[in-house]
């Protein structure tokens, strides 16, 4: 998980966080990932929405003798494909962005209260 740049971005910032280091500095770091969260989000929806229509498809797949699929069928074929599992990707970044731009505010509450 270390290429991925936000990861990268928010591993520097902590390995170099020193007493010196200003409440800018820590802001500038919680609204880049802000925005990486957001463009995150929207790329999800358009996942989400790619995953929705590959659902319909299998609810409406039938099996080889022509009898409709079940729905509990449909949704193992679903959870299986590329698109379901982009979309738990995106959901996953979406939470470590979350974690991170937690603990940044965190920081950033303790820095004001110790000046």
């Amino acid at each position: 998980m270390k290429n991925i740049k936000y990861v990268q971005n928010y591993t520097a910032f902590m390995d170099s966080f020193t007493e010196k280091t200003s409440a800018v500095e820590v802001a500038t770091l919680t609204t880049a990932l802000a925005s990486e969260f957001v463009s995150l989000n929207l790329e999800l929806v358009l996942a989400e929405r790619v995953l929705s229509n590959v659902s319909q498809e299998n609810e409406s797949a039938t099996d080889a003798g022509g009898k409709a699929i079940s729905s509990a069928k449909a949704k193992v074929m679903t959870d299986s494909t590329e698109e379901a599992s982009a979309v738990r990707e995106l959901k996953a970044h979406k939470e470590n962005l979350r974690v991170m731009i937690a603990s940044l505010d965190s920081l950033q509450r303790a820095m004001a209260e110790k000046q």
